[in-house]
């Protein structure tokens, strides 16, 4: 797979990473890419989740930890990123409707509140063939109390 490692330099120091930054080279990344590696790709729900978590593994390279199904507490959250402490929670979502995009908000508030991050991102995956990138390719912020930011990314 032809990952972008330049953008570790990029999008990371020290201690953190930029990933909402990150998350929007991912968006470019998979439109330009997602159909070539993922076609025949079964189930549905196992293509962009590998394909995201090959991307990110491109790009910390070693400079953070990428785990599938990251476990804290009793939540899973589906990926999760660590580095320097702080934890990078990602939420990943095929169907989208306003009942499963409801309950994935509830529920990586609900990963974020046992990880304490302020930050958290929901990945939702458009798999249909004919509706155009420049709407699927979207991006939404949603504030909640005590500072916490959830950032809905359309692929």
């Amino acid at each position: 797979i032809d990952l972008p490692k330049e953008l570790s330099h990029k999008l990371m120091d020290s201690q953190t990473i930029k990933m909402s930054e990150l998350l929007k080279e991912f968006q470019k990344f998979w439109a330009l890419h997602s159909d070539k590696y993922l076609q025949g790709v079964r189930p549905l729900e196992a293509g962009p989740h590998f394909l995201l978590s090959a991307f990110l593994f491109s790009v910390v390279n070693g400079g953070a930890t990428v785990t599938n199904e990251f476990a804290d507490g009793l939540g899973y959250a589906d990926i999760g990123v660590q580095r320097a402490g702080r934890k990078y929670l990602i939420e990943l979502k095929i169907k989208d409707n306003e009942a499963s995009r409801a309950k994935s908000l509830k529920r990586l508030l609900g990963y974020m509140d046992k990880a304490l991050a302020k930050e958290g991102w929901l990945v939702i995956f458009n798999r249909k063939p004919n509706k155009d990138w420049a709407k699927k390719a979207t991006w939404a912020e949603k504030s909640y109390p005590g500072g916490k930011k959830i950032y809905i990314v359309g692929c």
